[in-house]
């Protein structure tokens, strides 16, 4: 799992987002903790996983994770997609969202 250098935090996660992060990279689990990642299935743009259900077998083969958004909610988390999005638009003028989060 790789954690984004555009990663996008909620406003309820921000005094914890160093240990968060700690957390996150040594496996540790987390209480109430949504992850946004790229989509896995490569038509989506994004997945939003509730980051404990990662420690499950079928996830575990999907190592490949990029973390880019950080929620306590699955409602923060879809705050945070908007907000990429609306990010992305401002900069770029157009709504290649891969390409934004990668720069």
């Amino acid at each position: 799992m790789t954690i984004s250098d555009k990663l996008y935090i909620s406003e309820g996660l921000q005094s914890k987002r160093k240990r968060l992060l700690h957390k996150i990279e040594n496996g540790k689990p987390v209480f109430r903790l949504y992850l946004i990642t790229n989509a896995l299935n490569g038509e989506d743009i994004f997945d939003i996983y509730y980051y404990n259900q990662l420690f499950q077998r079928y996830y575990q083969v999907y190592r490949e994770l990029t973390v880019y958004g950080l929620a306590g909610t699955k409602e923060e988390a879809f705050g945070l997609v908007e907000q990429m999005v609306s990010d992305c638009l401002a900069e770029q003028q157009n709504c290649d969202i891969r390409t934004f989060m990668e720069m």
